[in-house]
């Protein structure tokens, strides 16, 4: 079974598939994947940091112990937090390994106070994922864009997909289309 991790969360109360936050404990649990991810605190509410240690399969010998996995290190940051409907938000991602890394994809994703992935039509909050890509020791930067035409608040965080399904990442952020 994948280790639980616990961060601190701080935003609007949300539910859905996946972390949990029931409003009333900044607590919050989720289970990961193949990584796991710790809670680097942020200087500025737009930026999240996060600092994740990818698990390899222990090593062939009992005796040596299980391999050390990479570590990714990071930031989210969002040209703003406080959109008006329509006007698009830019995501630039900066991230590193502390080796060579492949993942199959990554993107920002998005879900509602509803802790839905979508709007009621089917378009979905994520900000576009990219493609399969390998890190390394120097940072790399993507950037995305996506337009929220629909008022309310939204909480974004990074995922990868690595072996099939997307995995989320912490630390969770907010901002609000109005």
């Amino acid at each position: 079974m994948p280790p639980v991790v616990r961060t601190r969360a701080l935003g609007r109360s949300w539910a859905g598939t996946g972390p949990r936050w029931d409003g009333q404990h900044e607590e919050v649990a989720m289970r990961t994947g193949r990584l796991g991810a710790l809670l680097v605190t942020a200087t500025l509410p737009a930026v999240l940091v996060f600092a994740v240690r990818h698990h390899q399969p222990p090593a062939p010998s009992p005796a040596a112990g299980p391999a050390p996995g990479p570590v990714l290190v990071g930031s989210v940051a969002l040209s703003t937090t406080s959109p008006a409907p329509g006007v698009a938000v830019v995501a630039t991602v900066t991230i590193r390994a502390d080796r060579r890394l492949s993942l199959d994809g990554m993107t920002v994703a998005v879900r509602d106070e509803g802790g839905r992935p979508a709007d009621a039509a089917g378009r979905s909050y994520d900000f576009p994922s990219v493609g399969a890509m390998v890190l390394g020791t120097s940072a790399r930067t993507l950037t995305f864009a996506h337009r929220y035409r629909t008022p309310g608040a939204y909480v974004y965080f990074l995922e990868y997909r690595s072996g099939g399904g997307w995995q989320p990442l912490a630390p969770y952020a907010s901002f609000i289309v109005g």
